[in-house]
């Protein structure tokens, strides 16, 4: 009994820590008080992976040859693999990415003249269920860590090895439901915003949420200047509980999107997927219109993406035209989105789906997915 208690002590304490996991203050601090070496080799480690994207600690070469074996025996900077990658005629780039239990997310980068966005997942599946969406098809698997969410940041820049090019923007707008994993999310949206990591400013960073009014409010009190994006996908109650099974209304949405801007003075986008015949018409632009008339946002009309079996598809192009231009007469600011990345499964979820397999029942031996709970 002894022998098999100190056997598998063994294998747990040979596990790697994904360096992720910690912040950087979190990592000088290990730097000093366990593995006895000064803090500033914590910042040349933080260097190489965030402006040079070294991401082996072999190749750390002014980083002492003792301290960089260790740290490959003890750390792992990514506990994650890209198991598929697709490059889009447009140059959207999208990938699958694997973690330590065999879970899986996608993320995209999306190339536009000015700028280059990454687009991340916080959640294996999403919980909330819209119907005409792939990523909640099969519910909620878990949500992602902190570090798993930078890590994706760091598979999409992979995409531009050999380019001077930097990832400029921010979406969370892939597979779950971020301000269901609030607090995970808002540490990794500070290492995307520190200028030792990715240099991302905080105005060039948007939060997507099918709208949950508490962390809405919460967001906004954090005093940060991120975007808020909400997905609203219908001008009325009865319309949008089709849509979104979970939706609670649209007042007290409303309400909470108004102190976000009152807290931030920073403008609201409203999401919303045109679905042929169904939220499309004439009458419900300016039902839309009049829903948000005298409120400081934006429009975002997204022409639905195609999901095999959803029974919904999108509208011609002269009929997603005619809504916004009828949401401009009525004093709407509103954009029309393109599509990118069509023909790679762009779509939230939908490369997921092509792939899915069953994930193993244990993790991996070599890296841990349980942390010690943060204060």
């Amino acid at each position: 009994m002894s022998t098999t208690t100190e056997s598998q002590s063994e294998s747990v304490s040979t596990r790697k820590t994904p360096l992720l996991s910690l912040t950087l203050k979190e990592f000088e601090e290990r730097m000093l008080s366990q593995l006895g070496e000064p803090p500033y080799r914590a910042r040349q480690v933080w260097e190489w992976i965030f402006s040079k994207g070294v991401l082996e600690f072999e190749k750390m070469n002014n980083v002492p040859m003792p301290l960089r074996e260790r740290l490959a025996k003890e750390y792992t900077v990514l506990s994650s693999t890209i198991v598929r990658k697709q490059i889009a005629t447009d140059r959207t780039g999208k990938i699958l990415v694997e973690f330590a239990d065999g879970q899986q997310v996608e993320s995209v980068l999306i190339r536009e003249e000015e700028r280059l966005t990454a687009c991340i997942s916080t959640q294996v599946g999403c919980p909330i269920g819209c119907v005409f969406c792939a990523s909640g098809r099969d519910g909620l698997a878990r949500s992602l860590e902190d570090f798993e969410m930078v890590e994706q940041m760091l598979h999409l820049r992979s995409i531009l090895q050999g380019s001077r090019q930097r990832i400029t923007h921010l979406v969370v707008m892939g597979m779950g439901e971020p301000m269901l994993n609030l607090k995970n999310l808002t540490r990794a949206l500070l290492v995307v915003n520190d200028p030792k990591c990715f240099n991302i400013g905080q105005r060039h960073v948007t939060v997507s949420t099918v709208g949950f009014p508490r962390q809405i409010e919460e967001l906004a009190g954090m005093d940060h200047q991120w975007n808020l994006a909400i997905s609203l996908h219908a001008p009325t109650d009865e319309l949008r509980e089709k849509l979104i099974p979970t939706s609670k209304g649209i007042a007290p949405l409303l309400e909470a999107a108004r102190k976000y801007y009152e807290a931030t003075k920073r403008e609201v986008t409203f999401e919303y997927t045109l679905l042929k015949g169904f939220n499309d018409s004439p009458f419900q632009a300016r039902d839309l219109a009049k829903l948000l008339r005298g409120f400081p946002c934006l429009v975002n009309l997204i022409p639905m993406n195609v999901v095999e079996g959803s029974g919904y598809e999108p509208p011609s192009p002269k009929v997603s035209d005619t809504f916004a231009e009828l949401l401009k007469k009525s004093g709407v600011r509103v954009t029309l989105r393109k599509e990118k990345g069509a023909e790679i499964a762009a779509a939230c979820g939908q490369l997921r789906m092509q792939a899915k397999k069953p994930a193993p029942r244990k993790p991996p031996g070599d890296v841990k997915i349980k942390f010690k709970k943060r204060t």
